[in-house]
């Protein structure tokens, strides 16, 4: 009897429908042993990507020793909707760039010639975690929603390990995400094609922070990247608009950089091209003043202070 009663829980088990969710495609390998390993590579960490897997695993490591790799990564993607509708998109191009890659370089300082801190290993790591850089048709069924979207994110790991005797080790290390100007755009970016007012325009939303965070091993401990408080971005209330009757020479693509509290409201803000018009350009910077955002808050919730980054057409 138990053997149906088991049979029949699978049944219902691989029989119900369930809903999934996605995110940016993050490349776990690190390195070509942990990814032979499936990335069982915490205990390990005997080469420089333990600064990734196991910061105390550094010391392990003898002299000066560098890993780099990068995923070369192309195709498409297929949405078909509920009622029906099939949609396409690609990764931007044939490969995917930037593309997922890292180096990690680590050097014992013994082995750089200072003998009395032989029990000591350094370490940086640079990685650009995400393949996120996809494009739809702007005609596409959900275009008023996204037709491309890139994430160039990079993670800076600075990295110091200690080896206390043959059987005990600590590391400790950073997380620090943010963006450069040689990697991709140099910001997050999503565009979609305005509703409402916007009907039809092309519109940009775009944004670059920095978040920073610190983890530990010991031994087999638990790798970098304990509690990195990445910041997610702040997010406008309502479409940002320019004021009607711009004159001739300001109309066009102007970039607004604003400065916002913790609590979403803006404090300042930056256009380039500058509005040489001195009224359209008082005008221009009070509505941009009144614009009110969705605050930017860390993984643990708490609002901070941001710059957000946003394209306005007058």
């Amino acid at each position: 009897m138990s053997w149906m009663l088991c049979s029949l829980a699978m049944m219902v088990v691989f029989l119900l429908p369930s809903t999934t969710s996605a995110q940016a495609i993050r490349f776990q390998p690190q390195g070509a042993t942990a990814a032979g390993q499936g990335n069982a590579f915490a205990a390990q960490a005997d080469d420089a990507s333990a600064i990734h897997f196991n910061p105390a695993g550094l010391t392990q490591v003898d002299g000066v020793q560098s890993i780099v790799g990068a995923n070369l990564m192309g195709g498409s993607v297929k949405y078909k909707s509920p009622a029906g509708l099939d949609t396409r998109g690609d990764f931007g191009g044939s490969i995917t760039f930037p593309p997922p890659s890292h180096f990690y370089l680590s050097a014992n300082l013994g082995a750089l010639g200072a003998a009395t801190l032989s029990p000591v290993t350094l370490g940086l790591g640079l990685t650009s975690p995400f393949g996120s850089n996809t494009r739809y048709p702007v005609d596409g069924p959900f275009n008023t929603a996204v037709t491309s979207a890139t994430l160039p994110l990079i993670d800076i790991k600075p990295t110091l390990a200690y080896k206390l005797n043959d059987q005990l080790a600590f590391g400790v290390s950073a997380d620090i995400y943010t963006f450069a100007s040689f990697l991709g755009e140099g910001q997050a970016e999503q565009r979609q094609v305005g509703s409402g007012p916007l009907t039809g325009a092309s519109v940009e939303f775009n944004g670059k922070g920095t978040g920073a965070g610190t983890g530990t091993g010991a031994d087999a401990g638990p790798g970098s990247g304990g509690d990195a408080s990445d910041i997610f971005a702040a997010t406008p209330r309502w479409a940002i608009m320019a004021p009607p009757g711009a004159p001739h020479d300001a109309r066009g693509r102007h970039d607004v950089r604003f400065w916002l509290t913790a609590d979403g409201r803006v404090t300042r803000v930056e256009v380039t091209p500058p509005i040489k018009d001195s009224g359209y350009r008082r005008e221009f910077t009070e509505r941009m003043m009144g614009y009110l955002f969705n605050p930017a808050t860390t993984r643990d919730g708490r609002h901070v202070e941001y710059i957000a980054s946003l394209v306005v057409y007058p």
